[in-house]
C-alpha cells in the first residue's frame, strides 16, 4: 500500500515537472525575440513587443466597447469547482497592425491561436481592460446584453431545475495604443511583413514563464521526496 502511495506521488510530481513545467517552458522557448529593425526570416517563430496600431474597429458583444479585438470567458461555479463554459473571441474577424518603437515597420496580424500557449497565458489570470458580470442564486445580473449573449451562445442563465446558475462572465477588449506581446510566425506577403499570431498577450514572456517555472520547481521537490521514500521502502 505504501508503494502504491509513493507511485501516485511520483506520478503527480512528474506531471507537474514535465506537463505543467518543462513542456510549457519549452513551448515558450521556441519564440525568439525580434529586436527593432532586425529583418528576420519568413517562417521564423518570433516574440514581438509593441502596441496595437490602427485596424478594423469592432464592438465588444456585451458592453459594446469600441475596440480592435475582444474575448469573452464564461465560467460556472459548481461547489468548490469552477468550470469553463465558453471562451469566445473575435479571432479571424479583426484586422489590425502591431507597431513598435524604434521600428518603422508595422506587422499585420493574422490570428492562429495555439492551445498550449493559451493554456500558459491563462495560468497567470486575465489581464488588460475588462468588464466582469456575475450572477448566482442570490444575485441576478441587470445586464440584458449579458443574458442575450449567453442565450445566443447556448448558455441558459438557469439550470434544468429553474435555479439561477452561478456564472461569471469576463469580457476583455483591446484598443489602439494598448500594449501587446505577440508570439507568432513571421511571414512576408507582397512586401508586407505579417505575423501569424499564435498568442496575443498582455503579459511579457518573463511573466508568462513564472507559473510554469513554479510548477517545475514544485515537481522537482515532490519527485525528490517521493524518490527518497521509494528508496527507503526498498532498502
Amino acid at each position: 500500500m505504501a508503494i502504491v502511495f509513493q507511485l501516485i506521488i511520483l506520478t503527480i510530481g512528474f506531471a507537474l515537472f514535465h506537463r505543467m513545467g518543462w513542456s510549457y517552458l519549452q513551448a515558450l522557448a521556441q519564440y525568439q525575440p525580434l529586436p527593432p529593425g532586425k529583418r528576420g526570416r519568413s517562417g521564423q517563430k518570433v516574440y514581438v513587443e509593441g502596441m496595437y496600431g490602427s485596424g478594423t474597429i469592432l464592438r465588444s458583444p456585451i458592453a459594446q466597447e469600441f475596440c480592435l479585438r475582444w474575448r469573452v470567458i464564461v465560467t460556472e461555479k459548481q461547489g468548490k469547482n469552477s468550470i469553463s463554459r465558453l471562451d469566445h473571441g473575435s479571432y479571424g474577424v479583426e484586422n489590425f497592425a502591431i507597431l513598435r518603437r524604434g521600428d518603422r515597420r508595422s506587422f499585420l496580424v493574422e490570428q492562429q491561436p495555439d492551445t498550449v500557449l493559451k493554456q500558459i497565458h491563462d495560468l497567470g489570470g486575465h489581464h488588460g481592460p475588462k468588464h466582469q458580470y456575475q450572477q448566482n442564486l442570490l444575485w441576478q445580473s441587470n445586464h440584458p446584453q449579458m443574458v442575450e449573449f449567453l442565450q445566443n451562445n447556448g448558455i441558459s442563465p438557469d439550470n434544468w431545475l429553474g435555479v439561477r446558475r452561478s456564472l461569471t462572465v469576463t469580457e476583455l477588449f483591446w484598443r489602439t495604443n494598448d500594449p501587446v506581446f505577440v508570439f507568432g510566425e513571421l511571414t512576408e506577403q507582397e512586401g508586407q511583413w505579417c505575423l501569424k499570431a499564435h498568442l496575443l498577450s498582455d503579459q511579457s514572456v518573463e511573466k508568462l514563464r513564472r507559473v510554469p517555472s513554479l510548477f517545475l520547481l514544485i515537481g522537482v521537490v515532490i519527485l525528490f521526496f517521493a524518490g527518497l521514500g521509494m528508496f527507503n521502502l526498498w532498502r
